[in-house]
């Protein structure tokens, strides 16, 4: 606990604090590592609020760390004055907790900042994957919009002119290409908004991303990297959580309040009622519908064999280490993957217009060749 801990925080010059609140992600990333440091340097909590606050730019996260710094001053302990100021998810109050109690704080905020290390790492490692083929797509789509704008519409009366049979091809590509001449500058925004819609409601929205992650965990290669990961995580998190010396139902609630696809989350609070029953990992293994897709049977051995030896943590330190170094193998697999997948589609639309443009010139042709 924390008593009796006075915070003075210096005001800093208003110029230098942003209109908004553009890079809190990354402020709160950097308070969480340094409070970290400053914390292990034997630092009281007080000072090291007091330094970080100074470092802050975004009134959000000037505000967060000034109630911090209040619910500190008023006799609360961290891990409340933490969830209280929002700068904490719920799930890691009791690891926080935890570690006040037992005297291990600055080993369980290590925790917490490897964990949302790793988070920022898979993050960035997706955002580089998916950078290259997204311009692709993107480019591709233009260049096919402005063919199909400027260029069809054109053909269109010449190809009319010829007095010839055009093929399906280029008769479609004609009639799209006049339908976006006349009604393309509020059929593409229409469009262009229900992608995005239709994005949102099947992979961000709570009540429907379910639908999202149906499809994903059902694509081989994807379903594949989506498992290591969370395996990685999920083995993270439980050697580490055992260690820091929470109970294992609240370890297993950690996992299931902090999961973030709803097949694992259904899992992790599946198993959470199995142990706080007295259940063993044997038994809710055995138990659990479809548990081979969530988690491999190798390692569902291991758990039930570690936990059978008492070795459980150490068990599950050692495969999240196999499963990380795996990760960064199938971040290198998905970039390769997607390189020939970008190709043939771009070969597809390219082969596409080309069969829409050259069909009716041989047609033309030999028309001429059967007058001559």
């Amino acid at each position: 606990m924390i008593e009796n801990l006075k915070i003075t925080i210096p005001p800093k010059p208003i110029s230098k604090r942003s209109l908004f609140n553009f890079g809190y992600s990354k402020e709160e990333d950097y308070f969480f590592e340094n409070l970290s440091i400053l914390l292990s340097s034997g630092m009281p909590v007080s000072e090291a609020v007091a330094a970080l606050n100074r470092e802050v730019r975004t009134p959000k996260m000037i505000g967060r760390i000034e109630t911090l710094a209040k619910e500190i001053n008023d006799g609360s302990s961290l891990y409340i004055a933490l969830e209280r100021s929002k700068l904490l998810p719920k799930h890691f109050g009791d690891l926080i907790r935890v570690g006040e109690s037992s005297g291990l704080l600055v080993d369980n905020f290590n925790i917490i900042v490897g964990q949302r290390q790793k988070e920022r790492v898979f993050s960035s490692q997706i955002k580089v994957a998916m950078a290259y083929p997204v311009t692709v797509l993107v480019v591709a789509l233009l260049i096919g919009v402005a063919i199909t704008w400027f260029l069809l519409p054109g053909l269109s009366g010449i190809f009319s002119s010829m007095q010839i049979e055009l093929p399906w091809i280029t008769r479609t590509m004609i009639a799209f290409g006049k339908f976006i001449a006349h009604s393309g500058y509020w059929a593409l925004p229409f469009f262009v908004l229900f992608i995005f819609a239709l994005c949102y409601l099947v992979f961000v929205y709570k009540k429907t991303k379910y639908i999202g992650e149906y499809i994903i965990l059902h694509l081989p290669k994807i379903r594949k990297i989506i498992q290591d990961l969370e395996v990685a995580r999920f083995s993270y998190l439980l050697g580490s959580l055992l260690g820091a010396g929470l109970p294992i139902d609240a370890t297993i609630g950690f996992l299931a309040s902090s999961a973030n696809i709803l097949a694992y989350k259904n899992f992790y609070n599946y198993a959470k009622t199995k142990v706080s029953d007295g259940e063993s990992f044997a038994r809710i293994f055995a138990s659990y519908r479809g548990i081979d897709r969530l988690i491999p049977p190798p390692i569902q051995q291991t758990i039930i064999s570690a936990e059978n030896s008492g070795r459980l943590s150490e068990a599950s330190l050692h495969i999240s280490k196999i499963f990380e170094a795996r990760m960064e193998l199938n971040y290198k697999l998905l970039t390769t993957m997607l390189e020939p997948i970008l190709l043939v589609i771009v070969w597809l639309g390219v082969l596409g217009i080309a069969l829409a443009i050259v069909l009716p010139i041989y047609s033309l042709i030999g028309g001429i060749s059967q007058q001559i």
